[in-house]
């Protein structure tokens, strides 16, 4: 009888163990997963010249800078895709098969990606910080639903700010389209003034 639930004990420890092992292979995964993505999507924005001209040419102050550095905010949280148009989103695989909708359906549809897309925000911060000199753009990031991933950036105007007016930081937005091996498809991109 003592042998029995010696062995019983056993087999139960072994289980958690392993279970807990699995689970802790799994997060490592997604992390890993998570780093890879977000460390594309910064490279890519970085060396994207068409987007670097457009955002010289709509913010005339940006043209000063020596450099743009890209750089992650450390908070993941949802991010909605309000801001682009019936036409930039059906250019995605996701949207595509809704080209054919009227406008109210098409929304509709929209926010219900939105509320899909709904999560709560939590820390990822990437190791290396970008302490070089210029200016700098922050990309705060969603998760990923449907191979799309949508991305706020954020102008960061440290020094430039005048303390008698008041600041409202420059914004707008990604959406990055993935295919089924994480390679970028598309970026789309919203250029807002303030």
């Amino acid at each position: 009888m003592n042998k029995n639930i010696v062995i019983i004990n056993t087999i139960i420890l072994f289980c958690l163990f392993s279970c807990n092992s699995t689970k802790n292979i799994s997060q490592n995964n997604e992390e890993r997963l998570l780093i890879n993505k977000i460390q594309k999507v910064i490279n890519f924005v970085s060396e994207d010249t068409v987007f670097i001209d457009r955002l010289k040419k709509h913010y005339p102050d940006l043209r000063e800078c020596d450099s743009i550095n890209i750089i992650q905010d450390p908070i993941i949280k949802p991010i909605s895709i309000r801001y682009f148009g019936r036409a930039s989103l059906i250019k995605t695989s996701f949207f595509k098969k809704y080209d054919t909708l009227n406008d109210l359906e098409f929304n509709e549809k929209k926010n219900q990606y939105n509320e899909s897309n709904s999560f709560k925000e939590y820390v990822f911060n990437l190791s290396d910080k970008n302490n070089s000199k210029g200016c700098k753009i922050e990309l705060t990031f969603s998760e990923e639903k449907n191979n799309l991933l949508p991305i706020k950036y954020t102008i960061l105007d440290e020094g430039y700010i005048d303390p008698r007016i008041n600041y409202h930081p420059r914004i707008g937005y990604f959406l990055i389209e993935f295919d089924n091996n994480d390679n970028i498809l598309r970026m789309l991109y919203i250029l807002r003034g303030n």
